[in-house]
């Protein structure tokens, strides 16, 4: 959705604002994921976070995903 959007933005500012969109569902995943594993459902956590991680790679993503495994 993300990149059918882009077509529309501002030539010089959407590559910017599609990897920030990237970010923000990268770590919406990550909260999913921690709400899986509260529930016991690793598979889906574990789902959750190799999408994260499809979708951005940034520093803040990778972050949470080192707080996430850290806890």
């Amino acid at each position: 959705a993300i990149e059918m959007f882009k077509a529309y933005l501002p030539a010089a500012s959407a590559a910017r604002i599609a990897g920030r969109a990237r970010e923000t569902y990268a770590l919406s995943a990550i909260e999913n994921a921690r709400a899986l594993r509260a529930r016991g459902d690793k598979t889906g956590a574990t789902a959750q976070l190799k999408e994260a991680l499809q979708l951005s790679r940034s520093p803040k993503v990778i972050r949470a995903l080192l707080r996430f495994v850290l806890r």
